[in-house]
C-alpha cells in the first residue's frame, strides 16, 4: 500500500480555502481516480507549542499502485492542476510513501 500525500506549504502570503479544498477538490480527484484510490482524507495543519504549522493542509490519498493512480490521474490531469487556482495561490508539493505499519 502507498500513500500520496499532496501538502501546501503555510506562507506568509498564502490564500488557501480549506472548504474548497475539502469539499470540492479532493472529493474530484477521488472520484476521477476511484478505481485505484482505496481511501483519502484531508489534515489541516495546527500551531502548537507557539510554533507555526509547516503545511496549511495535506490531502492524502492511499493506493495499491502508484502507476495504476499515475495513470488514472493522468486522463484528468489537466482539469486537477486548473482546479487548483480555485483554492489556493501555492504550487503542491507531492509526497509517495511505502505505508509499513498500520495499526
Amino acid at each position: 500500500m502507498y500513500r500520496i500525500s499532496i501538502g501546501y506549504i503555510n506562507k506568509e502570503e498564502m490564500i488557501f480555502d480549506l472548504a474548497y479544498f475539502r469539499e470540492k477538490h479532493m472529493p474530484m480527484v477521488a472520484g476521477f481516480c476511484k478505481d485505484v484510490v482505496k481511501s483519502w482524507g484531508v489534515e489541516e495543519g495546527v500551531s502548537f507549542m507557539g510554533r507555526t504549522p509547516i503545511y496549511r493542509a495535506i490531502g492524502y490519498m492511499y493506493v495499491e499502485s502508484l502507476e495504476a493512480f499515475m495513470t488514472s490521474f493522468g486522463v484528468h490531469g489537466k482539469e486537477i492542476s486548473a482546479d487548483v487556482a480555485k483554492f489556493t495561490n501555492q504550487q503542491p508539493q507531492a509526497s509517495y510513501t511505502v505505508v509499513m505499519d498500520e495499526h
